[in-house]
């Protein structure tokens, strides 16, 4: 990667160039006597973002929630390209410009494991800054198919990472989390909802 930079230097052509460095989600090296990378756990699901564009002040660095879907808006925007309106990525040019900016409240990953029973399950985890809430749903619905129903939600997870940040503790029942936890649930309703695909009771 540097000598490539130094490439773009050498050529004068650094400046009207934007750069994106990303890449595939983590791998888990021993932790959580995991060795691999389809988890819902932050070794998993958090990977490298580096954006360069013209204009963008380097070293500026951010720990606001961004996703992968992401970048294409992003690119729009530097680009002066009008974005389709069907996206669920967001511009992150808010934060390029100011690492203190914030243009989502959480992170969402989602993966599939089967239990020792045999149970199928779909796992859905958002992260923000601090916390990481997840529920495995049973059901393996992807997607197109399927309806969230709380009353599908096998189990779940919380993780506070100012204190415990190798996700050693779930503290999804701790009192003191009850409100965030609470907050969390709420976030991920309506994470469905804008997806249409919460059940609706009447």
């Amino acid at each position: 990667v540097g000598r490539l930079l130094d490439a773009l230097d050498s050529l004068s052509i650094r400046e009207n160039t934007i750069i994106v460095l990303w890449s595939d989600h983590g791998y888990h090296l021993g932790d959580h006597l995991m060795w691999n990378k389809f988890t819902e756990f932050e070794s998993s699901t958090n990977s490298p973002l580096i954006i360069s564009a013209p204009g963008i002040c380097g070293n500026n660095k951010t720990i606001s929630p961004t996703e992968l879907v992401d970048i294409f808006p992003t690119l729009c925007e530097l680009t002066g390209i009008e974005k389709p309106n069907n996206l669920d990525g967001k511009s992150l040019v808010p934060i390029l410009k100011d690492g203190r900016a914030k243009v989502k409240d959480f992170a969402m990953t989602q993966y599939h494991r089967t239990t020792k029973e045999g149970i199928k399950l779909e796992g859905y985890s958002i992260k923000t800054e601090r916390y990481r809430y997840t529920e495995w749903i049973k059901g393996m619905f992807k997607s197109h198919d399927g309806i969230y129903s709380e009353e599908n939600v096998y189990t779940n997870e919380f993780y506070d990472y100012r204190c415990d940040p190798l996700e050693k503790e779930n503290f999804v029942n701790k009192e003191k989390y009850k409100s965030v936890v609470t907050d969390m649930k709420e976030k991920m309703k309506k994470y469905f909802i804008s997806q249409n695909r919460y059940l609706v009771k009447n």
